[in-house]
């Protein structure tokens, strides 16, 4: 049996204050258990990165609340399907940084995304000059990894 999985992160400015994530984290944890997702979120001041799966139904709710009970319209989802389920719970956490880069309160400037489609990215990655740095954590980069690209050893 599939099972269905998407992402997404988003930045925020300002930052949450502690009341706004407390509020927020009730609202997924109750959307969550509604529609029976599995997955993490990780919730800090500087905005949320999210991964959960479940039915292509519940997937779509969650994204249709997400846009519009949320206010988020230009989240950009990664959808992606795998034979095994991915999770075993669901949960949302709190942590010091969404992304873990060891700067806690770092905000990109802009939050305008620079996404490469596939035939982009094949296209670059033919160029001799192009750099490939794999920002991965060390477990999915052992799992696969892009040919002569660099591993900056994240846990």
């Amino acid at each position: 049996m599939l099972s269905y999985i998407t992402c997404f992160y988003r930045f925020v400015q300002p930052h949450w204050t502690e009341g706004e994530l407390v509020s927020l984290r009730e609202r997924l944890l109750f959307h969550g258990r509604q529609h029976k997702l599995k997955g993490l979120i990780l919730l800090s001041g500087e905005g949320i990165n999210a991964s959960f799966s479940g039915t292509p139904q519940a997937i779509e709710a969650t994204k249709t609340w997400v846009r519009n009970d949320l206010g988020w319209q230009d989240v950009l989802f990664k959808d992606s399907v795998s034979h095994e389920p991915p999770y075993l719970k669901y949960k949302v956490q709190f942590r010091d940084e969404i992304v873990t880069m060891g700067t806690p309160g770092f905000t990109p400037e802009t939050v305008t995304n620079n996404h490469l489609s596939p035939a982009e990215f094949h296209k670059l990655m033919l160029q001799k000059d192009t750099v490939t740095l794999d920002t991965r954590n060390d477990y999915e980069y052992e799992i696969g990894k892009f040919k002569g690209a660099i591993n900056p050893n994240i846990d």
